[in-house]
Parts: C-alpha cells; structure tokens; sequence
C-alpha cells in the first residue's frame, strides 16, 4: 500500500470516527466536580468543563447583565438548529412533561456555537440552583428532518450537570455581590465640574471619584489618565490659568489618595482658552469651570 494511499485512508478514518462521535449525549461524571468560578472586581465567571465536548460559561461583567457561552473544542462545522431545556437531573425524572423549553435560535459554526443573553441565561443558572439540568439539543445537520420528526437519535445534546455545582455557584455569587459600580465605559470619559472660585471637591463628585478610583485599582490593563483643567473667563488669564491647574491636581490629589497609581497621570491646564459653552452667561461659565479626565487601557 502506498504511503499516499495510507494518509487518505487515515484521514478517513478520522473523519469517520469524529462523525460518530459528534452524534452523542456529552456530561460531566457524576462523581467529578466539573464547576469552577473565577472572580475579580471587573468580571465573575462560573465554568463547567464537559469532557469530550468543552467548556460551559455564564459570565457577568461590572455593569452589565449575565452571559453564556458554549464552546466546543473541535468547533461545529454547521449552523443547526438548536434548543435550550430546562430538564430534572436524570437521577429525577426523565419525564417529558418536566421538560420546559426556554429557547430556539441557530448554533453558530466554529468554537463558539452558543452565546445567549437576556433572560436565557439566568433561566439556564436558576434551574442548576435548583437541581435541575439544562440541556443544550443540537440537531444534526440533515435538514430533510421536519422539526416535529426530530427525534433524540437525530440530536447532539450537550447537559449540564449539577455535579459540584452548588459549591461554585455560592462562590460566583459572592464575586457578583463584589463586582465593581460601573463597567468600563461609563467611567473612561468624566467630567468633574467646580463652583465659580472654588478648588473644593462637592461630595457628589467625591463619590464619582470613588467609585472610578475603586475600578482603575483592580483593572490591570489600565495604563494611562489624562487629567486637563478649565476655567470660565472671569479673572485675569494667569489666574484663571493658576485655578485650572489647582482643580486639575486636587482631582489627581484625591484619586491617588484612593490608591490610584501616581505614575499613570499626564496632566495638562489650559485655563481659559478652551471653553466649551459661552462664557456670557452664568450656565456657559458653570459648563467651563471644569476638569476632564481620561482613562485609557
């Protein structure tokens, strides 16, 4: 036999093989703890590693709502038809009428076949709180099924199990508990505004200030904060120029006593000169008497 005939035979084999087992029911052991949490003040996620297939993950960021994602280690090569199910632990009950549908959509092809979001995940992390297993019905890629013949012999069906799962979840919810006031983009542009004549912070801003110094401190990824400071017109240019500069420290002064790191600011005052409202009227001049700040990462 040829060598090149050997390979072709080989890769058949493969492929073949990968075929069969694509056609599969895919769980945790029901002795292995499969949940684990990973938690920081930006971002909790709860991940169920499912042997054969991949990884499960519900993840919420700082600000926003909960997430899933399945991915499967060799990705799919088509978009099918897919269910999620609110299922009893086969320990339970397999009966069909404890079965409850809570979502139809279509399985993306690569790595990443599932990302749900609204109410899907939260329904999926409520049935595991209560001993249930959701499961996640791939239908095969033969679309010559009508969906009212799909039967489980036409099906890949992924279940999460409540193995270890209570545990993780106390942890994950702890982590949620500790996550951070705002995510990312509500704090990366901010304006703190002062009282004419005034450096003093009011403390409505010093909370602002907080809750931005309370992100920058666990974020690693950030790298740099611009800090530019603004005056109205009233008063002579220098100390107009000489009140921006103040404001704009008395910002960086407060954050750094927050733990900011010092050595991230760039700071820049330009009195006067770069209004953004009319310094005729009382409004305008209120809009100018400001500090900018920038958080890059």
């Amino acid at each position: 036999m040829s060598i090149r005939y050997s390979v072709i035979l080989t890769c058949f084999a493969w492929i073949s093989l990968a075929s069969v087992a694509w056609a599969d029911t895919y769980k945790s052991p029901i002795d292995k703890d499969a949940w684990s949490t990973e938690s920081s003040k930006r971002l909790c996620t709860l991940s169920h590693a499912i042997p054969g297939y991949g990884v499960a993950t519900f993840s919420q960021k700082a600000g926003t709502t909960l997430e899933f994602f399945l991915e499967a280690s060799l990705g799919r090569r088509s978009a099918t038809p897919v269910i999620i199910v609110d299922a009893p632990a086969d320990w339970k009950t397999t009966a069909s009428s404890n079965r409850k549908q809570l979502a139809e959509i279509k399985a993306a092809t690569g790595k990443r076949p599932i990302h749900l979001t609204k109410m899907t995940p939260y329904q999926m992390i409520s049935a595991l709180a209560e001993g249930r297993e959701p499961r996640i019905e791939f239908q095969r890629s033969n679309d010559s099924i009508p969906k009212n013949k799909v039967t489980s012999k036409d099906k890949d069906i992924i279940i999460l199990a409540t193995s270890g799962f209570q545990n993780a979840y106390k942890k994950y919810l702890t982590c949620v508990d500790e996550l951070v006031a705002y995510p990312f983009d509500t704090i990366k542009k901010s304006t703190i505004y002062f009282e004419s004549g005034s450096k003093a912070l009011d403390e409505e801003t010093m909370i602002k200030l907080d809750a931005l110094a309370e992100h920058i401190t666990h974020d690693e990824n950030v790298y740099r904060i611009d800090l530019t400071g603004h005056s109205d017109s009233k008063g002579g240019y220098m100390s107009n120029r000489q009140t921006a500069n103040e404001r704009m420290w008395k910002v960086k002064d407060y954050l750094v006593y927050q733990g900011v790191d010092p050595e991230l600011f760039t700071l820049k005052g330009f009195g006067d000169r770069m209004p953004v409202a009319s310094n005729k009227t009382a409004e305008g001049r209120a809009k100018n008497r400001r500090v900018e700040l920038k958080v890059f990462r």
